[in-house]
């Protein structure tokens, strides 16, 4: 069987976030199928390893009357 799925990574900062190192464990019994992932990590025994040069910030504004917050 082959299984994805998805990393997401928010700033919530007044600023950018440079340099920001992701890493995730792969479960055991599973493996890293090379090439896929975009962008493609750094594989490290079952680490894999991303590297993003910036990151920028997303700014929430929420009117007194709302419970949801609008990303801008």
């Amino acid at each position: 069987d082959q299984y994805s799925y998805t990393i997401e990574v928010h700033n919530y900062k007044a600023g950018a976030a440079n340099n920001v190192v992701i890493t995730e464990n792969i479960p055991n019994g599973c493996s890293y199928v090379p090439g896929t992932g975009s962008p493609v990590p750094q594989v490290n025994g079952n680490q894999l390893i991303w590297t993003i040069p910036i990151i920028k910030n997303q700014i929430f504004i929420t009117s007194p009357d709302s419970t949801n917050p609008t990303l801008f």
